[in-house]
């Protein structure tokens, strides 16, 4: 572990530095928009200062970091250029502002695609973060990347602790950073899903970092001591995802959990059969423990959410879904949903809070961006599936884990985000961009620069 710090150039440590930065800080979303722009503004300085003090030889992103780039901020910064009177007119549901301009005089205005244009630049600011979180963890070798795992591991430990003071302490309680009322284990989030989705990545992460420092005879040599330290982070990990009571997040623990093992399993000369049967005892004892907790009021309240008799979001999809259809095939704007939901929304809702999301990222993607957004999100989805492909092929020994983690922590976001909206916000993006950043670097051809492995 001192070798891997003492051996980085300043580029890692900037690395660190803004992850770090967008872990603690960026958490809080439409609850916190003044400390996501100081969060937005202090990134983008480290960014520019790095920038312009960077020598040419310094850093070589993979070619596919721009292209990922280019067609993350392609669809935002295209809805915010004004378009003809003659060009929006005729776009699907702008009757209602075209009608409302006439009013004032001003439906032959020139007017971007998005109905909401400030708020389609709040969504540009928050993938700025994001796509200079890409650049610099492409720029990093491979034991820079593994630092930034190890980070992730670390911030998770940290909101953990933060989280044990949020569910024990009393109203009013400081460390209840967005909700103050709220017993709940959030950590630096704003919302649980978020959270619980940061300790399921943590838990493979543990993994990860295990195969990638020690070599497989280490770990064989004193088996049982790296099983019962990865196990005991693993269930630590997983009773905090209990304590954030995301459904979600509980569901996927075990399988978690599993791939955690998997890591680990070669080393430890452990058959499939043994690992299947291991996670199948080990999710056994979860499930056994927790029913023996279940009486813990805490654990009891986060258990009950599967019995709750009130759920919303297909009706929220289904609503949704109406929308896709009235604005296709150009959408309505980034960051809209809220407003655009509010125009339309029926009479059922006024008894219920405000609906800011559609509770499916996908579905409120398309309706917001439309068949750009799709055609987007699945060139983006090509380029990291080639380069996961591509890099597993090429990669043995130190590097693999790295792409495996990723993997796995880019399928769970992408789950995740068919039932929520975990990439809202920008804790959760950086640690996107990170992964993808790790599989674009897996698939280069050769090394660019003396790697330690």
């Amino acid at each position: 572990m001192r070798n891997l710090l003492v051996n980085q150039d300043r580029t890692t440590f900037v690395t660190l530095a803004c992850l770090f930065i967008l872990f603690v800080a960026g958490g809080g979303g439409d609850a916190a928009p003044s400390l996501a722009g100081v969060v937005q503004a202090v990134v983008a300085v480290m960014f520019a200062i790095w920038l312009m003090t960077l020598r040419a030889d310094e850093v070589s992103p993979p070619l596919a970091t721009y292209a990922v780039a280019a067609l993350v901020l392609a669809l935002p910064l295209l809805q915010m250029m004004p378009l003809p009177p003659a060009v929006w007119h005729g776009m699907p549901g702008r009757e209602l502002m075209r009608e409302s301009l006439a009013l004032v005089g001003a439906a032959d205005d020139w007017r971007p695609l998005s109905l909401f244009p400030f708020e389609t630049l709040a969504v540009l600011m928050t993938l700025v973060p994001a796509v200079i979180m890409l650049f610099l963890a492409s720029s990093l070798r491979s034991s820079g990347r593994l630092l930034l795992l190890i980070l992730i591991v670390f911030v998770a430990l940290l909101a953990l602790a933060v989280g044990a003071v949020q569910v024990s302490g009393a109203d009013g309680n400081v460390m209840r950073f967005y909700n103050a009322n709220s017993a709940i284990l959030s950590g630096f989030q704003s919302n649980r899903s978020g959270q619980a989705d940061i300790f399921l990545i943590a838990i493979v992460c543990v993994g990860a970092v295990t195969r990638e420092l020690y070599p497989k005879e280490a770990i064989a040599s004193r088996r049982w001591r790296f099983l019962l330290l990865n196990a005991s982070a693993g269930l630590l990990f997983a009773l905090a995802v209990v304590l954030t009571r995301s459904r979600f997040g509980m569901i996927m623990v075990p399988l978690a959990l599993l791939l955690q093992m998997a890591f680990l399993r070669s080393a430890l000369n452990l058959s499939r059969r043994a690992l299947v049967v291991g996670g199948g005892v080990l999710a056994l004892c979860a499930f056994g423990g927790l029913a023996l907790i279940g009486n813990i009021p805490k654990i009891g309240l986060a258990l009950s959410r599967f019995t709750t008799t009130v759920e919303l979001r297909p009706e929220i999809w289904k609503d949704t879904l109406y929308l896709t259809h009235k604005y296709a095939p150009w959408g309505s704007g980034m960051g809209t949903f809220e407003p655009v939901f509010q125009l339309d929304e029926r009479l059922d809702w006024l008894g219920y809070r405000i609906i800011n999301r559609a509770h499916c990222d996908f579905l409120e993607l398309y309706l917001e961006g439309g068949i750009p957004a799709v055609v987007i999100l699945a060139l983006v989805v090509m380029i990291v599936a080639w380069a996961a492909v591509k890099g597993l092929r090429q990669t043995s020994g130190p590097g693999q884990w790295q792409i495996w983690c990723a993997l796995w922590s880019l399928c769970l976001i992408g789950a995740h985000s068919a039932l929520d909206y975990p990439l809202r916000s920008m804790s959760v993006e950086a640690i996107f961009a990170v992964m993808v950043a790790i599989i674009l670097c897996g698939a280069r051809p050769k090394k660019t620069r003396p790697e330690l492995e």
